[in-house]
């Protein structure tokens, strides 16, 4: 069991789908925040009882981002026990997807960095364009700063006998 987390707290599952869209080296985060915390993440959300996770990832960038993504490929599943910040007694398992938009659906991306969106106690402050090595800086949460390492590692270097 990881540093600093109750087992005892948790009770139930919270499945979180993100999208990892890049475009020319950069790659889109969302800066967000619930209640009084503020965090940076890659887009996406929660998934929804009998949702695929590629549907709810299609929905989140649908509600989130206004556009349609296609989804290329399945890259990480988090493989480490996360509890929810904002509610405890969930663990929170983390699956990330590579993302493209059309040409279209960029620009309309691009022209809403700013938008403010709501959602009940969530709140959407921008979204931004970082470069690979800002990544791990730029985002809150260590599942998806992992997610970020297992990514820019070396793929072949997976594949090496010992």
């Amino acid at each position: 069991m990881p540093k600093g987390i109750d087992k005892g707290l948790l009770k139930e599952f919270k499945v979180r789908v993100y999208g990892i869209l890049k475009n020319d080296n950069q790659y889109l985060l969302s800066f967000e925040k619930y209640g009084e915390v503020a965090f940076c993440k890659f887009p996406g959300g929660g998934l929804e009882l009998g949702e695929s996770t590629t549907d709810c990832l299609k929905r989140e960038f649908a509600e989130e981002l206004g556009v349609e993504v296609e989804i290329r490929e399945l890259l990480y599943t988090c493989d480490f026990v996360v509890q929810n910040r904002f509610s405890p007694s969930q663990q929170v398992i983390g699956i990330y997807y590579s993302v493209v938009l059309d040409e279209l659906a960029l620009k309309k991306v691009n022209a809403e960095l700013n938008d403010l969106r709501t959602q009940g106690q969530l709140e959407l402050s921008h979204r931004q364009w970082v470069p690979q090595n800002e990544l791990e800086s730029a985002l809150t949460f260590e599942m998806d700063k992992v997610a970020v390492s297992k990514l820019t590692h070396d793929i072949s270097s997976r594949f090496t006998k010992l």
